[in-house]
């Protein structure tokens, strides 16, 4: 399925498929109540949990802006400001890296699971590796892409 998958995806140049009707948006949850002011420990508890992890500070003091200890699903464990985890949407700085598995990531973090659902199967099994960018590299000096751009080149 996945080569058949692949090898229909068009050459550059040929026009995109009609996407309209656009599909209903969808808000995303983010694991609290984003309308609660102030939020307390047990509001970064259910985000945290919610993104697969835990928030494992005992106390806090109301401050988005002071770091806290966070664990992510795959046991890290890390600081970062409320504000950066709830707001701006940054979470384990351990799994940023490459290799990326975002297959196995969905599976253990419901946050993340929301957008990479929308157009992933939940059986797809695949890692990214550090080099996996090399199949675009250059994408950008492709003369159909230059030629078809919107942007001009």
């Amino acid at each position: 399925k996945d080569v058949k998958t692949l090898e229909s995806i068009p050459e550059w140049g040929v026009d995109m498929p009609q996407l309209d009707p656009e599909p209903d948006w969808i808000r995303l949850n983010h694991g609290y109540d984003e309308k609660k002011d102030p939020l307390e420990l047990a509001d970064l508890k259910k985000a945290a949990e919610f993104r697969g992890g835990k928030c494992i500070s005992k106390k806090w003091d109301g401050d988005m802006y002071a770091d806290i200890k966070w664990k992510c699903a795959h046991g890290h464990q890390f600081s970062a400001k409320p504000f950066t985890v709830l707001k701006a949407g940054h979470w384990c700085p351990e799994c940023v890296p490459p290799p990326w598995m975002f297959d196995d990531e969905a599976q253990k973090n419901p946050f993340f699971a929301q957008v990479w659902y929308t157009n992933h199967d939940k059986n797809e099994h695949h890692v990214y590796t550090e080099d996996s960018v090399n199949d675009i590299a250059g994408a950008d000096k492709d003369k159909a892409f230059k030629k078809n751009s919107a942007i001009g080149f």
